[in-house]
């Protein structure tokens, strides 16, 4: 049965950041809390996460809660076209 259920499981996503990722990386379904003082890159590797998701499977989801209301739209955008380049239509459609 435990064969079943790794075979059938989504794929880990991997952020890069060991402390984040441990051995196993993050598994769909994980909440991750993120915090750290301002200008450390919390959003940046949060929205890097989503984008990622997303680019994966259009069928994968990622919610980003923005407790503050700083978060700019533009700046998903920025990320999607820093991280994949040239024509991100079909990316954005997804977000």
């Amino acid at each position: 049965a435990q064969e079943f259920f790794r075979r059938k499981a989504p794929r880990p996503l991997f952020s890069g950041v060991a402390v984040i990722d441990g051995e196993e990386g993050l598994r769909p379904g994980s909440v991750v809390e993120v915090s750290g003082p301002s200008g450390s890159g919390k959003t940046e590797l949060l929205l890097s996460l989503c984008v990622s998701i997303r680019a994966d499977s259009q069928s994968r989801k990622c919610v980003f809660i923005d407790l503050d209301g700083r978060l700019c739209p533009a700046r998903v955008f920025q990320v999607v076209k820093a991280r994949f380049g040239g024509d991100t239509a079909e990316l954005r459609r997804g977000l």
